[in-house]
């Protein structure tokens, strides 16, 4: 896992894969409901 190769320790390591992950799939998410909206807005 990324966070353990660059010295966190294990516990910590799970939080911040999880907040990355969290992170990736709000970020896509968030683009989709914009690109959603400025197509509707072009209608």
């Amino acid at each position: 896992m990324l966070f353990i190769d660059i010295g966190f320790d294990q516990d910590e390591a799970v939080v911040f894969q999880m907040r990355a992950s969290l992170m990736s799939d709000l970020r896509l998410y968030i683009e989709k409901q914009v690109g959603n909206a400025q197509s509707e807005g072009e209608m």
